[in-house]
């Protein structure tokens, strides 16, 4: 957030502010969706064998793809925290994920921690304002009834 604010999106996105470290925290929060994918019985895609498919890539690592994709280098920066990239993702992409996996017994502290400093970022409480799992209609599904829903959706 540092750098987006201190810049003001005078620098590349994805190069920039990728890291060893950035590229580790991520590489967490991916196992735990998958894992949460896994328990509802979803063989989902990784995110770097989604990004290396839909860009035509074949890089090794999220964090090399990061780094050198000529795709994503032309992708501009946020200047603050008001962005779509916080806005519109924590809430409606990290929120329901995290919640669903709460709601099947799957723990996802560095999901949480994102939704948590995103929420300080922008004086929000991403877990009660983003789609939880009352709004998508299965707080109080079971797990069977939870994959069956998801699989046909509500009819």
């Amino acid at each position: 957030m540092g750098i987006m604010e201190n810049f003001h999106g005078n620098f590349n996105y994805y190069k920039d502010t990728c890291s060893k470290a950035t590229s580790k925290a991520v590489a967490v929060m991916e196992r735990e969706r998958l894992n949460i994918g896994d328990k509802l019985g979803y063989k989902l895609a990784g995110e770097l064998e989604a990004m290396n498919s839909l860009y035509n890539l074949e890089y090794e690592s999220v964090y090399e793809l990061n780094r050198n994709s000529s795709a994503h280098s032309a992708i501009g920066a946020p200047t603050n925290s008001n962005h779509r990239y916080i806005t519109e993702d924590v809430p409606y992409l990290v929120v329901p994920c995290y919640l669903l996996g709460e709601k099947v017994g799957i723990n996802s502290p560095m999901m949480f921690s994102c939704i948590t400093i995103a929420g300080a970022y922008n004086d929000e409480n991403y877990l009660e304002t983003g789609r939880n799992i009352k709004k998508i209609g299965v707080a109080d599904k079971s797990l069977e009834e939870i994959k069956e829903y998801l699989k046909y959706g509500n009819k």
